[in-house]
């Protein structure tokens, strides 16, 4: 299920963000607060995600382009 996600998600977005012009950089922010918002409600039910590592691949796709 996870690499499913990975695949469908993950790969597409990362090339998006990487080839879409600086003015985009707003949606970076975006789903790193979305990220945010889906770990802590998941931590609320009892699930411990990771979200160091997203986040700063979310951050570094903002920051690199």
């Amino acid at each position: 299920m996870d690499l499913l996600l990975i695949f469908a998600f993950g790969i597409p977005l990362g090339i998006w963000m990487a080839l879409v012009s600086p003015r985009w950089m707003g949606c970076g922010v975006f789903l790193l607060l979305l990220l945010t918002a889906m770990d802590y409600l998941a931590f609320l039910k009892g699930s411990w995600l990771n979200f160091t590592i997203p986040a700063l691949t979310l951050t570094a796709n903002v920051i690199l382009v």
